[in-house]
């Protein structure tokens, strides 16, 4: 009965650092995600200043047509690319 005691024993404590190795890496990795999270959305910030700032240019030199024109062109690309995303997701998954 002792040898398989200690066998369990050490089989538990071989389990609980396996689980403590995996908390600690899951916790760096969620860390890191969350780093680039931060770091995505300031460049999202920054990317839709950038397109106002173009937008308002546009709209001061085109004609109230043109600028139309412009402003269902870029409802279209945004179409476009967000498809393109998500069969890229479905892709990458399959």
């Amino acid at each position: 009965e002792m040898p398989a005691e200690v066998n369990e024993e050490e089989e538990q404590a071989d389990v609980n650092e396996k689980k403590a190795e995996l908390i600690g890496s899951l916790t760096h990795k969620l860390e890191t995600l969350q780093e680039a999270k931060g770091s995505l959305l300031m460049d999202i910030k920054l990317n839709n200043a950038l397109g106002e700032e173009v937008e308002a240019l546009i709209s001061e030199l085109c004609k109230p047509n043109e600028f139309d024109k412009y402003r269902m062109f870029i409802g279209d690309l945004d179409k476009v690319v967000n498809l393109l995303l998500s069969l890229s997701g479905r892709l990458a998954r399959v």
